[in-house]
């Protein structure tokens, strides 16, 4: 059985900010970071392992995007914590 995905509020935010981003700056580009969020999200529903380890993380690599999460494997969810830009302080971002 595959494990279902729960974004954090911190990541619920952190998708508000890039749609709003995208959608401003990027307007066409939105769905296709949409697409590619949906694919990468389907694929640790099946291969919850597939990120590397970082921190108290996982990291999946998504273009110039990083998906952070932790695995409850007695639950079979994923907590999704946080999707930032590369280009991001990542450790401040983390820590927020």
């Amino acid at each position: 059985m595959g494990f279902k995905i729960q974004l954090l509020p911190t990541a619920k935010r952190d998708l508000l900010c890039i749609a709003e981003y995208l959608m401003q700056f990027y307007e066409n580009t939105y769905p296709k970071f949409i697409s590619m969020l949906d694919r990468n999200m389907a694929s640790i529903e099946i291969m919850p392992y597939l990120g590397m380890v970082y921190e108290d993380f996982r990291r999946l690599v998504m273009d110039d995007y990083l998906v952070f999460y932790q695995v409850d494997e007695d639950k079979n969810i994923i907590f999704v914590a946080r999707i930032l830009h590369g280009s991001q302080d990542i450790q401040n971002r983390l820590s927020e």
